[in-house]
C-alpha cells in the first residue's frame, strides 16, 4: 500500500514537472519568435510605399539603367543587414528564396538584394546610385569581363522571385 501511494506520488510531481517544461518550451519559443520581427514591418509601409514605382513586370532592369524621371527617391540609404558579409538577402547564392525570406524589406532594399546576386560577380552598375552602394562594399570588386552567363540558374531564378515578389507587392524601385 505504501508503494503504492508513493509511485502515485512520483508518477503526479513527474507530471507536474513535464507539463512545467511544456509550458516553460512553448513561452521560449513564443518569445524567440516575435523577437524577430520587425518594428518597421508593421508601422513603415506608408514609407515603403513612398518608393513605389510603376512598370511592367518583366520590364525591369537590374542596373538600374532606367530612365527614372519624375520618380520618388529616397533620402537615405536603406538600412541592410550588416552581418554576415554584408548581404542583404545572403542565401540568395545558395538556396531558392521564399516570400518570406523578402518579408519586411523595402521596395529599394529588394532592388538592392536582387543586384548584389549579380555583384557578388563583379557586375559594374551603370546606375551611380549601385555603383556607389556595392563599392562601398568589402565584398564587391567590379570585373570589365563581367557576363551574365557567370550567375547560375538558382541565382537567376532568385533575381526573378526578387523581381516578382516586388512585382506583386507593389515594391518596385528605379535607382538613381
Amino acid at each position: 500500500m505504501k508503494n503504492e501511494k508513493t509511485q502515485n506520488i512520483l508518477m503526479i510531481v513527474l507530471g507536474a514537472v513535464i507539463a512545467l517544461f511544456a509550458v516553460l518550451l512553448i513561452i521560449s519559443l513564443i518569445s524567440s519568435g516575435s523577437s524577430s520581427v520587425k518594428v518597421e514591418d508593421v508601422t513603415s509601409q506608408n514609407s515603403k510605399n513612398s518608393y513605389v514605382n510603376s512598370y511592367a513586370l518583366g520590364n525591369y532592369y537590374t542596373d538600374g539603367s532606367k530612365e527614372t524621371k519624375g520618380e520618388a527617391q529616397p533620402s537615405e540609404a536603406p538600412k541592410t543587414n550588416t552581418n554576415k558579409g554584408d548581404y542583404i538577402l545572403e542565401k540568395s547564392a545558395s538556396s531558392p528564396l521564399t516570400d518570406d525570406d523578402m518579408k519586411g524589406l523595402s521596395a529599394q532594399e529588394l532592388t538592392y538584394a536582387r543586384n548584389e546576386i549579380y555583384a557578388r560577380y563583379g557586375r559594374p552598375f551603370q546606375s551611380s546610385e549601385l555603383k556607389q552602394y556595392f563599392q562601398s562594399k568589402s565584398w564587391y570588386h567590379e570585373n570589365s569581363s563581367y557576363n551574365d552567363s557567370m550567375v547560375s540558374p538558382l541565382e537567376e531564378d532568385n533575381a526573378n522571385k526578387i523581381a516578382d515578389y516586388q512585382a506583386r507587392n507593389n515594391l518596385q524601385y528605379n535607382p538613381q
